[in-house]
């Protein structure tokens, strides 16, 4: 049993550990999340951090689901619009690799979506 000096020199080393993991360990973690993601045949997202991550990343492919949110500012018509988007439109250059889909993301639209993008047709 640790006594209360014990407790705090051992409670200091755990916090320094745990800065550690989160200085390095959490870029040990991008890495191998974008190792996964360029090992699948299309990555289904919405638009957040690992979505990001496939946009940003060469190798690999993904699909981006629920692009407008109109209970999120940041994802209205018009706040695409704002960052000099036009609502419809893919990024230039990349769209062998990532696509975005820019209808209500129900069932028959992702579907649609990941075979059309996978070259099948539904």
């Amino acid at each position: 049993m640790l006594d209360e000096a014990g407790a705090k020199k051992l409670w200091k080393k755990g916090t320094a550990t745990g800065d550690t993991y989160q200085e390095i360990g959490d870029r040990g973690e991008q890495v191998n999340r974008a190792a996964l993601y360029e090992r699948c045949a299309v990555n289904l997202c919405v638009p957040n951090g690992p979505a990001t991550l496939a946009w940003l990343g060469h190798r690999m492919k993904a699909i981006t689901f629920a692009m407008i949110n109109d209970h999120q500012d940041a994802m209205t018509r018009d706040a695409w619009r704002r960052r000099g988007f036009v609502v419809g439109s893919q990024f230039h250059g990349v769209e062998n690799r990532t696509r975005f889909v820019w209808e209500p993301d129900t069932a028959d639209v992702i579907v649609r979506e990941t075979l059309d993008f996978l070259g099948r047709q539904p």
